[in-house]
């Protein structure tokens, strides 16, 4: 396993925290969804989950891990991109969405059947300061079902949340995709 792959292990796990204790007590009490910047367009909403999460991931510290900003200045979300200057000069950083399909949740989350938001997160990284960053591991977790994608260069996992908090891989076969056109 990689070192990026193993922080991204911890990274999971830490977000169970921010799971059990911001995003599920929204959904299952149906309140605290409140919306801080609805912007132009659905895509633009911005809510205090998004600016909790964002905080916590960043600034903070979430589930035992330190924030990532501590250990990759120049790190930024949707909802806190402040740091220009310090990214400029940062060879590896983390880009966060806290809650991606903020406006479809929006839309259904007094339902039965919310279509959850997916918190995104991906390791930037380059060279040279006068490189461009590339994107070097990343996951998509989706905090209702409990599943989380994970990747980087040598490794790809599914892994779900189970009854007692803990992550667990779910076996998939991956199939490549020789042509997509038949």
């Amino acid at each position: 396993m990689t070192q990026n792959f193993e922080e991204l292990n911890r990274i999971a796990r830490g977000l169970i925290e921010i799971r059990n204790q911001v995003i599920l007590p929204i959904i299952s009490k149906k309140v605290g969804f409140a919306i801080t910047n609805a912007g132009r367009d659905l895509g633009e909403i911005q809510t205090e989950a998004d600016l909790t999460i964002s905080d916590l991931i960043l600034n903070k510290g979430f589930g035992g891990e330190r924030a990532l900003r501590t250990m990759y200045p120049g790190s930024f979300s949707e909802e806190d991109d402040t740091r220009l200057e310090e990214r400029l000069q940062a060879k590896t950083i983390w880009q966060l969405d806290p809650m991606d399909g903020t406006g479809d949740f929006k839309k259904t989350y007094t339902s039965a059947n919310p279509l959850g938001p997916t918190l995104l997160l991906s390791k930037l990284q380059r060279e040279k300061i006068e490189d461009k960053f590339t994107a070097v591991s990343g996951l998509i977790f989706d905090p209702i079902s409990g599943n989380i994608l994970m990747s980087d260069s040598e490794n790809l996992g599914l892994y779900r949340i189970n009854d007692r908090d803990k992550i667990v891989e779910v076996p998939f076969e991956f199939k490549e995709i020789k042509s997509w056109d038949g």
